[in-house]
C-alpha cells in the first residue's frame, strides 16, 4: 500500500507524525522535500545578487554570445 501526502511545511506537526505512526505501524517512510529552485537559490544574499546582476545584464543587451 501507498499513500502521498502532500503539506507544506508548516503544516507538519507532531499530531501528524503521531498519526502516521498509528496508521502505518509497519511502513518504511519516505520523505521527499520539494522546495522551489528559484527560492532555494535566492536564498543565499551573495548568489541572489549575481542572478539578479545577470538577469539586469540580459535585459540591457550585455549578452556575450559565443
Amino acid at each position: 500500500m501507498q499513500a502521498v501526502f502532500e503539506l507544506d511545511i508548516k503544516e507538519l506537526n507532531s499530531d501528524f507524525v503521531e498519526t502516521l505512526k498509528k496508521q502505518f505501524q509497519n511502513a518504511k517512510l519516505k520523505l521527499i522535500v520539494k522546495e522551489d529552485e528559484t527560492d532555494y537559490l535566492l536564498k543565499d544574499r551573495a548568489n541572489k545578487n549575481f542572478l539578479l546582476n545577470s538577469i539586469k545584464e540580459i535585459e540591457n543587451g550585455e549578452v556575450v554570445k559565443l
